[in-house]
């Protein structure tokens, strides 16, 4: 075993560990964390009460974090636990972050403690007296950078400090003992291909319960994705992210709203198949939206999972059905014209050729098609998709010329296949000369 996570809350923490963010107690909270930076084992050090060991206890079967607890006092018992690995993420229980600040705390090395120099913080907030590029003094009263709540140290540091009489419960204690270098947060936030950009990640120092809603608003706005159709930038974000902060402190999780979503698809299918095409094409919009809020709940709550990804498999199903139904009833209102199943298969194929091609470069570069270069982000805008083939449909529905959508549909969706095709080709074969351009 190599790393652990070292969970602390100070005695003098303004927030109890019980308290929710986003719908989920903070304590439990920054395990799901842990889970998201694929670090498995935690020691939480602090007091929690019976509620908090139990909750504590059962992450191992509920989240697959195993985790224990320790007191104040049990500082021996902790030095003998962490023999077992060779790294410790010290992580300071009274701040609010994502996974990606983990992320990159691992990213940025042994011996080093994450500061942030951009960053509005509320007043009490740690900072970091720095001498020769080390953390000298971590405390709200000396000057220098914003102490960004975690370090990742030797354990061998951590068992010295323990045994000098460092005390476990002392997060700025421990980190100041192991003189760890300062690295700015800007320097080593990684990019993230979920969300289509370089992140830095988001971190708030709750000095009070009234940062809460802060730290919520904070982590929903850090769901964003940056590159982006022009329905989904300019429409759907907006909507998307009122949802997804007032939906966030519900129980609701995301894999719900991603069997909900796929629920009203299906319903959105039935109703072009039967004739309905405005009504569908109505509550197709609707489902656009929807179908927003499953990942940005996923990343607000901390709760992003590997089943989670079978999303985009709903995602191509219901899709293709609502081209399939759109088309039969395209089809019966043009007459019975050949060129609509034409069209339709059409649509099919090269709508699949071109997610097959993007996901093969994603899966080859780790970086989105629509990412590496300004075309690229440009055509990205107007490519085909399903929110810029709902307006078709809808437009088809409202002038009674449902068969034009479709042949329009197809036309876009060749027009995508082939730039993605040609792009994508372009770009590979310019990581093979060792010319990438991705970011």
């Amino acid at each position: 075993m190599t790393t652990v996570a070292l969970i602390v809350f100070p005695p003098e923490a303004e927030v109890s560990p019980f308290e929710k963010v986003c719908g989920i107690p903070l304590i439990l909270r920054h395990l799901l964390v842990l889970r998201e930076a694929e670090v498995r084992d935690a020691f939480v050090v602090g007091e929690l009460g019976e509620e908090g060991k139990s909750l504590v206890l059962e992450a191992e079967r509920k989240i697959g974090v195993k985790a224990r607890c320790f007191e104040a006092d049990q500082a021996s018992e902790l030095s003998e636990a962490l023999g077992r690995f060779r790294r410790v993420l010290v992580i300071d229980g009274r701040y609010g972050f994502e996974s990606m600040l983990l992320k990159a705390a691992l990213r940025a090395g042994e011996a080093r403690a994450l500061v942030d120099g951009d960053s509005e913080q509320p007043e009490g907030t740690p900072r970091v007296r720095i001498g020769d590029g080390s953390a000298e003094e971590i405390s709200p009263y000396v000057q220098g950078p914003y102490f960004a709540g975690v370090a990742l140290l030797p354990a061998e540091s951590l068992h010295r400090s323990l045994r000098a009489g460092v005390r476990p419960d002392d997060p700025e204690g421990i980190v100041t003992a192991g003189a760890p270098e300062i690295v700015d947060l800007a320097e080593v936030s990684p990019y993230d291909p979920e969300r289509r950009r370089p992140v830095k990640p988001t971190w708030r120092f709750l000095s009070s319960r009234a940062e809460i809603p802060r730290l919520r608003k904070a982590l929903v706005g850090g769901t964003q994705k940056r590159t982006l159709d022009v329905m989904a930038w300019y429409v759907h974000r907006h909507i998307e992210n009122f949802l997804t902060y007032l939906l966030a402190e519900t129980p609701l999780t995301p894999n719900q709203m991603t069997v909900i979503t796929f629920l009203v698809a299906l319903c959105v299918a039935a109703l072009f198949a039967s004739g309905h095409l405005l009504a569908g094409a109505l509550l197709a919009l609707a489902v656009n939206v929807m179908d927003g809020l499953d990942g940005k709940l996923a990343r607000a709550k901390a709760m992003t999972t590997k089943v989670g990804l079978l999303e985009h498999s709903l995602d191509l199903f219901y899709e293709q059905s609502w081209y399939i139904a759109y088309s039969y009833a395209a089809w019966k209102a043009s007459g019975g014209r050949t060129s609509v199943v034409v069209a339709l298969l059409g649509v099919l194929l090269f709508d699949s050729f071109a997610r097959h091609i993007y996901m093969q470069f994603r899966q080859a570069t780790g970086v989105s098609l629509s990412d590496v270069a300004p075309f690229d982000r440009a055509f990205r805008r107007f490519d085909g998709r399903r929110n810029i083939y709902s307006l078709y449909i809808l437009g088809g529905a409202i002038a009674h010329i449902p068969w034009f959508a479709v042949y329009v549909m197809a036309f876009h969706a060749f027009v995508t296949a082939a730039v993605y095709l040609v792009r994508a080709a372009k770009h590979l074969r310019n990581i093979d000369l060792g010319r990438s351009e991705a970011p």
